[in-house]
């Protein structure tokens, strides 16, 4: 969200002018999580943070608040807590920053519309607006995943969404001038050919988007038992034939194997084939329970179980130390894939082994883990579940006790399964 020259140099500025403290503490607690050395001292630098930039909100009438300084706090502070599994914070963290980017008109940056109210003044250059632009694409990346992961509504609204897609690292960090494009613009050919490796992820986010409006926002029209015309099937392709065009459109410099050192276009894949995954089991289930034919199920299971190997391929490409640089949702989408390979265990014919799948994602997993706790949690849950499934795996499964005994008042659920997160008091 920042550039890094232009932080430095405002650092230089008098007391007023300087970014306020809260951000540089959740900049700091941040760092610290990504450090061995300095681990021990990121909570405290993550409560100082929140400290600060609540004593922000409380001064006076609010004013000193409404700066894009405090919208990148917040999201620093979402980004963090979600990462510890804090998901009610986190929660609550991704509707603060959210509420400062729409008061700040961040997400109308690239429209000249007098009816809209904007509390900041207009960008002094390029590098001030791409700033603007890459926050609230933040906030926004942190509200879908929000979304997804716990079935609450989102707040932002895709349709009014009148800021361009960010730019590429480089230019950024250079401040050479680049020319974006919306987000409808970004999902055709013409448009993404000069897609961003974040703006190829804020793609694939969008998505998921839909998924939750396709899940939860149903209708009592939707029809699902009439595959041809029923409102469920049709959403259910449209949202379908959207991935594949994505895949299909991102430009070369996105594209696997040849984008396979940036761990943020490998993320993007991988959550494009989770994607798949639970748009079809969401199928499956409407298949199941309004008996229809055989093979929408049959064909949904191909897809899923492809979808599944798809992660195995793209993660064989990466070593264990470079997955951990991909997003902090990287280990639920290992979940839900090494899920498929559980379920897809007993019925596997003789020359196949699914149990090699999930031994490997469980490595992988363990690894991210490593940095991101938020995993655990779902390697703790899979280990559970290959346990009661009686799969024998090479390696032993340690159970993590402190994991799977936790606080049952916090409860994150996604597609009617429930994980219990732990929150600190």
């Amino acid at each position: 969200m920042m550039n890094k020259y232009r932080y430095y140099a405002s650092m230089e500025r008098g007391p007023e002018a300087r970014p306020p403290v809260c951000l540089r503490y959740a900049m700091w607690a941040t760092a610290a999580s990504f450090s061995q050395s300095y681990r021990s001292v990121e909570d405290l630098l993550y409560k100082r943070a929140r400290q600060y930039i609540e004593a922000t909100e409380m001064k006076n009438q609010g004013e000193h608040y409404l700066t894009l300084y405090h919208a990148q706090t917040w999201c620093l502070i979402a980004t963090y807590e979600v990462t510890k599994a804090y998901f009610t914070r986190s929660w609550m963290s991704v509707g603060r920053a959210i509420c400062l980017v729409q008061k700040l008109g961040l997400s109308n940056l690239d429209v000249e519309d007098t009816r809209l109210k904007h509390l900041s003044l207009p960008a002094h250059d390029w590098i001030e607006l791409e700033e603007g632009r890459r926050t609230f694409w933040a906030a926004f990346y942190a509200d879908r995943w929000a979304s997804t992961m716990t079935g609450w509504p989102m707040i932002l609204d895709e349709t009014k969404i009148n800021t361009n897609m960010p730019a590429s690292e480089e230019c950024f960090e250079r401040g050479i001038p680049h020319e974006s494009v919306s987000l409808a613009a970004a999902r055709s050919p013409e448009g993404g050919r000069n897609l961003s490796p974040f703006g190829g992820l804020l793609l694939s986010t969008a998505l998921y988007g839909f998924n939750h409006q396709h899940v939860y926002q149903a209708g009592v029209d939707d029809r699902p038992e009439d595959v041809e015309n029923g409102k469920f099937w049709k959403r259910h392709r449209i949202l379908d034939n959207a991935i594949t065009n994505t895949f299909m459109f991102l430009p070369e410099h996105l594209r696997l194997p040849d984008a396979g050192h940036n761990m943020t276009s490998v993320f993007t894949h991988i959550s494009l084939h989770t994607l798949v995954i639970l748009l079809h089991q969401i199928a499956i289930g409407q298949a199941v329970t309004n008996n229809l034919d055989a093979g929408v199920v049959e064909q949904s299971q191909a897809r899923i179980l492809m979808a599944a190997e798809e992660i195995v391929s793209i993660l064989r490409l990466v070593s264990n130390q470079e997955a951990v640089e991909m997003a902090s949702w990287a280990g639920f989408c290992l979940f839900v894939a090494a899920k498929v390979f559980l379920k897809d265990h007993n019925s596997a014919p003789l020359h196949y082994s699914p149990s090699a799948n999930i031994q490997f994602l469980i490595s992988i997993m363990k690894t991210i883990g490593l940095q991101y706790p938020i995993t655990d949690y779902f390697v703790a849950q899979l280990e559970l579940e290959v346990q009661t499934a009686g799969i024998d795996l090479n390696t032993p499964i340690e159970r993590c006790d402190d994991v799977l005994d936790t606080d049952t008042s916090t409860r994150v659920t996604f597609n009617g399964s429930m994980y219990f997160t732990n929150e600190d008091q």
